[in-house]
């Protein structure tokens, strides 16, 4: 947890860090995610799979990191926390993400 707070309190300029505003569908929010405190090892809480045609699609990336949701920081986060959070989320949803460089959807 540390290497990557201290990673992302230094990058945060840099333009693979950027806000995605999603609007909720019938169907959620577009993605599923992975990792958490509870993980072992820990790790931060990322985009597993981004469904075609959802919300989130075009707007995140497989193997992007949440790193704030509607400004409250999830770093120390398990999963199941992270997806609560998430799942409260009625109407909208605001997502500070570190971009990861790849080309998977």
């Amino acid at each position: 947890k540390q290497w990557y707070q201290r990673r992302v309190r230094a990058d945060t300029n840099r333009p693979d860090f950027k806000m995605v505003k999603l609007t909720r569908s019938q169907d959620g929010f577009g993605f599923s995610i992975v990792g958490g405190k509870d993980n072992v090892p820990p790790l931060p809480i990322t985009i597993k799979q981004v469904f075609e045609n959802g919300p989130a699609y075009g707007n995140l990336k497989r193997g992007d990191v949440i790193i704030s949701v509607n400004g409250k920081s999830i770093e120390d986060y398990t999963r199941e926390q992270a997806t609560l959070l998430l799942k409260s989320c009625t109407e909208t949803v605001t997502l500070f993400i570190h971009h990861q460089s790849h080309d998977r959807n």
